[in-house]
Parts: C-alpha cells; structure tokens; sequence
C-alpha cells in the first residue's frame, strides 16, 4: 500500500531535514580540529654505540636547566627518598583538573647531513593513583612546516605510562634548525609522599623527571654522515 501524496512529503522533508542536520555536524567537527594537529607513532631504535656529533641535554639538578622554552603552570618538585638518598626532581601541573604545556626547544646544527637522530624523554603518567592523569607528547620543526606532530600518549586509556628509552627522531630534524617539544598534561590528585603528611603536588603527571644519580630528564642526539659517504 503506498503513502498518499501528502504523506511521501512529509517522509521526504524529515529525510531531507536530517541529512541537513547530520552534514552541518560533520563540517562543525571538522572545522572544531586544530588544522595544525596531525597524528604520528614513534619508533623505538637502536641508539649507535658511537659519539653523537651533536647532544642536547635537560639536567633538571643544574641552577638553570637548558632548552626549557616555558613552563606554563607547572612547578618543579624534589621529592625525597631517605634512605637512598637518590631524590627526584620532576615538572608537574600547579592545579588539578588544567591543562598545561611544558615546551623544550632544541637547536640544530644546519648545514649538516644528518644520518642518526634520537630523543629520550623521562616522562610519567601514573594512573594507578590518579586515572584522569595523561601526557600527550608533540613535535614541531621545519620539517614538519611549523605545525604539530602528535607522537604519542600516555594515558589510562592508552594503556601505557612511560616511554621505556630514546626513540627515533629523524624524520623531524633532517632539514631543521630547531626541534621543539610540546608535552601537554592534566592531573586532578594531590599525590603525598613519603609521609601522608607531606604533599609533592600532582605528582601521578610528570613532564620531566630525573633521579639524582641520572645525567638528564630529556637528551637530544644527532650523528652527522661522514663528509666522504655518498649523500
């Protein structure tokens, strides 16, 4: 049996009313997506057992660490850990439930054929006291044409807390004279240690961390191809 003609209008307007609606929400979320944001994965290699010809280090214990860009409401924490005495100094948010940005720039030597480049950063998303805790970690250079570069996350939902070692970073340096990291992060517990007593902030998210006896929290190395290879 077939609609009457008054009936197949009103099926097609609300058909068409619909359409409308749901092609307006597609264009409202692809306009809501930052057009400088693309997403990558990182690649875990194998860091050459030679001198690097290039080596940029974040030492978290020096008087003025280098290559922080800013810091954008975070504080530096030390906390203690008696009897080892192997303390740990990390960037951590100043306020729950905020997101802020912890930015390191790196130089590059330009001019150089670069074959080898690796980045090591000690982070820590600890989601076993805090679930809302996550890190998301971006690259920025000339290779990349001044837009960011999602390399990864660690979150609850991403099932991963730490990078476990240096990764590979060439594609993002070759061609550079810079290389800046964007490391954005979120909390909402107040962590206490050792002592119920003794508040270290929120601490389950840390954009840089280094024990004592560690060289650095963050390190960029680079090998240059030898001027005698073939390009």
């Amino acid at each position: 049996m077939s609609p009457k003609p008054s009936s197949m209008t009103g099926v097609l307007y609300y058909i068409s009313l619909w359409s409308g609606l749901a092609i307006l929400s597609l264009i409202i979320g692809y306009l809501s997506v930052p057009p400088s944001l693309s997403t990558s994965k990182i690649t875990l290699g194998v860091r050459p057992e030679t001198q690097p010809n290039e080596s940029y280090r974040v030492d978290l214990w020096s008087e003025k660490p280098s290559y922080i860009e800013s810091k954008d409401a975070l504080v530096l924490v030390t906390e203690k850990n008696d009897p080892t005495q192997n303390d740990i100094r990390f960037f951590c948010p100043r306020f729950p439930n905020e997101k802020c940005d912890f930015e390191l720039r790196f130089p590059v030597q330009p001019g150089n054929r670069i074959e080898r480049a690796f980045l090591r950063l000690n982070l820590l998303a600890a989601t076993v006291y805090d679930p809302v805790v996550k890190l998301n970690v971006f690259v920025e250079s000339e290779a990349t044409h001044g837009s960011l570069v999602e390399l990864l996350e660690l979150s609850a939902a991403s099932g991963e807390d730490q990078i476990p070692r240096e990764f590979d970073i060439l594609p993002f340096v070759q061609g550079s004279s810079y290389l800046r990291i964007r490391i954005t992060c979120i909390a909402s517990q107040l962590i206490y240690h050792p002592t119920p007593n003794d508040p270290i902030g929120y601490a389950a998210c840390q954009a840089l961390r280094q024990p004592r006896y560690e060289n650095a929290a963050a390190c960029l190395e680079i090998w240059h191809r030898s001027a005698s290879e073939p390009p």
